[in-house]
């Protein structure tokens, strides 16, 4: 049997008369064994990461490359290659396309395969080799067992029907009936093939065939097909088949043989009429945090438990693959109906509730799901993955495991995202963005000590787009690393401007996005413009959600600890929203806590013991207080009794744009009925337009 173990060795493979090297998208070599040594003359150092072409001619190479990406597989062609003194070799070779990689298995100039003589033939028992004999006109007249075991046929099942027909894929009919016909036609010819035969269960197999026409009993000819038991060839060429289909990780097969299994199983409930098909596609939440945190090594471990687990629960005739890094798909084509879906689902769900233990860490996984149903959400294969894809960005919306169907709606608002997606690129492009600032103030003294930098984007057709219609877009596209990099930019920028005005201790504080701490090098581009504006770190605050804390605790701790020696202040934002603990509080490198509007907009005249046990809890640890989206005397004056220490919101003043905020700190006390010009009074009209 070829699993992953025996393909891990594989590729160092010492035997001297096969060579064996991978070549990478840019044609480059990126593997080469010892065989590969013998045959060509070339040390390993010499060639790793020199180009195919220091083997192949130029003008071979592009003819069979383009050959092998469309194929996905050739087996036994003549390759020519050229060695280190320039010896030209013409060499039968294997080769297997996958990830991206080209895999070569290149035999020696006089391996040849062993040719069988009749008596062997016709005594298949003793060599336990597969045996079929077909007749002149490609009837089975020979069936031994083991081509029972391959192809699943009994012998009585075989018998007198047609080779090609039983068992040769329609693309290869046409083929290998001229191979038949040369065959009989040149009588004692000895020729070896690697072609597919189509099992009783409808699975395909490539199988290695040695073939030779043979006068049986002095009367008729027959040509008799054999597939030799486990030769080095038949060995070789199944372990390229299983890189070329499994994952070697997990053992389960990868997107190649997925979307082969996934389309007979579509075709199998196409010919049935009443199943119907799921496909759902597994994704594990932040598992890139956990590779971040834990390493790389705990990460593949991870992946290999829920690849065990999942194996575990789910049938042994349902198809399970891993099709990416974190992500899985499963297939169950017998579905009778909606409430044996669901099920289905959510009996994936309970399998990740229990944790799992790497290397001793407890680890409890999230995971999200979308599933699409064949025939009903779609006819093909491409747009039921996409479906499920579709389903599946919605379940990751949730902060727990949750699993979505795919619903036609969610097509409109993909048009709607790439849509939205093209204007973020071009609003970048354009500078479309800009940055406003809305003043952070002293509970008591009404003193401004600072603002809180925010992103406006005015589109040239529809105008102010509101944070929140952009932000979540840009999020997902991976554009708010830009985005974020240039509101940081421009609020140290700035920040640095006010204080060369005059307002030597004006401090701003700015958003950190989640996608900003994992993807992008933040320590690295904080510091570049701090140097660049030569700003004191002391007077920049960072503020990032609750929920980012949360998912993300141990990278954040790390990272926090990094910006506080530089004497940058952290703040958690949208506080009271998510988990709220006091234990994770305490433990992590923060300065401040903002209360989220939604508990400041519920405040009443007397008892308001959400606010009052965070104030409280804060001051206890030695944290200041924020309460944000304050727009009103009641608010203001109840915070302000609880000793809250800054208050922000449309009850002092909107976000301004760097002219207007200018002229609104001329003055550091604010009188909480009178703006500093009346271009800055907001109406309780205004304040249901403007507040998003």
């Amino acid at each position: 049997m070829i699993n992953s173990e025996l393909c891990r060795d594989f590729l160092d493979n010492e035997e001297k008369e096969i060579g064996l090297f991978l070549v990478d998208k840019e044609l480059n070599i990126i593997s080469w064994n010892s065989g590969c040594e013998n045959l060509f003359g070339y040390l390993k150092s010499e060639v790793l990461e020199k180009n195919l072409t220091t083997i192949i001619p130029s003008h071979s190479v592009e003819g069979f490359v383009n050959d092998i990406v469309e194929k996905k597989s050739l087996d036994f062609v003549e390759v020519e290659f050229q060695t280190k003194t320039n010896q030209v070799l013409f060499l039968n070779t294997t080769l297997r396309y996958a990830h991206d990689r080209v895999f070569f298995m290149v035999f020696a100039p006089n391996k040849e395969a062993k040719k069988l003589e009749l008596k062997d033939i016709l005594n298949p028992s003793q060599l336990k080799d597969v045996v079929i004999s077909i007749d002149k006109n490609g009837y089975i007249r020979e069936f031994n067992e083991e081509a029972s075991l391959l192809t699943g046929y009994k012998k009585d099942e075989a018998i007198d029907r047609n080779f090609i027909e039983l068992f040769l894929p329609s693309t290869y009919e046409e083929k290998l009936l001229a191979q038949i016909q040369m065959t009989f036609r040149k009588k004692s010819l000895y020729i070896t093939d690697n072609f597919p035969i189509v099992c009783k269960d409808g699975s395909k197999r490539k199988v290695y065939w040695e073939y030779r026409l043979f006068n049986h009993n002095h009367r008729d000819q027959r040509l008799f097909l054999v597939s030799p038991n486990q030769t080095k060839e038949s060995m070789q060429t199944q372990k390229l088949d299983y890189l070329a289909s499994y994952d070697l990780l997990t053992d389960l097969p990868n997107k190649n043989l997925f979307m082969q299994k996934l389309q007979s199983s579509m075709d199998k409930v196409a010919r049935s009429k009443n199943l119907n098909l799921l496909l759902a596609i597994l994704d594990i939440k932040d598992f890139k945090s956990i590779n971040l945190s834990l390493g790389i090594n705990s990460g593949d471990s991870l992946l290999q438990l829920v690849a065990k687990r999942l194996n575990s629960k789910l049938r042994d005739y349902d198809t399970i693959a891993r099709v990416d890094g974190d992500r899985f798909a499963i297939v169950v084509d017998d579905i009778e109906n909606d409430a044996f879906s669901s099920k289905i689902l959510n009996r994936i769900l309970e399998l990740f509730k229990a944790p799992f233990e790497i290397d001793g860490n407890t680890i409890n996984l999230e995971v999200s799901i979308g599933a699409s149903m064949f025939p009903a959400d779609s006819n093909d294969i491409e747009t039921l993955i996409n479906s499920a894809d579709l389903a599946l960005s919605k379940a990751k919306k949730f902060n727990k495991s949750e699993y979505r169907f795919f619903m036609p709606s969610m097509y409109e608002e993909m048009t709607k995202k790439i849509q939205m997606d093209k204007a973020l690129k071009d609003a970048l492009k354009n500078d479309e963005f800009f940055v406003v600032f809305q003043p952070l103030v002293d509970a008591k003294t009404k003193e401004i000590k600072g603002a809180e930098a925010l992103v406006r984007w005015e589109h040239p057709e529809l105008k102010n787009i509101p944070p929140l219609d952009f932000i979540p877009t840009a999020e997902d596209n991976g554009l708010i690393l830009e985005i974020g990099e240039l509101v940081l930019k421009e609020s140290i920028k700035y920040a640095k401007q006010i204080q060369q005005d005059g307002w030597k201790d004006f401090k701003i504080s700015v958003n950190i996005s989640s996608i900003q701490l994992l993807q992008s090098d933040l320590l690295k581009t904080v510091n570049t413009f701090l140097e660049t504006y030569n700003f004191d770190p002391k007077y920049l605050n960072l503020e990032l959600t609750e929920s980012v804390f949360m998912e993300n605790l141990n990278l954040c701790t790390k990272l926090l600890k990094e910006f506080k020696k530089l004497g940058i202040s952290i703040s958690i934002d949208d506080f009271g929203t998510g988990y709220s603990s006091l234990s994770y509080v305490s433990k992590l490198p923060i300065d401040n806590i903002k209360i989220d509007q939604s508990f400041v907009q519920d405040i009443s005249a007397e008892k308001n013991p959400i606010i009052d046990a965070i104030i409280s809890m804060a001051h206890a640890l030695g944290l200041n207080v924020v309460a944000e989206g304050v727009e009103n005397d009641k608010q203001y004056n109840y915070l302000k009794s609880k000793n809250c220490d800054i208050i922000q919101g449309y009850y002092f003043s909107k976000p301004l744009n760097i002219e207007k905020f200018q002229n609104f700190q001329q003055s550091h006390f604010v009188d909480g009925t009178n703006y500093i010009n009346s271009e800055n009074i907001v109406s309780q009209s205004e304040l249901k337009e403007l507040i998003r």
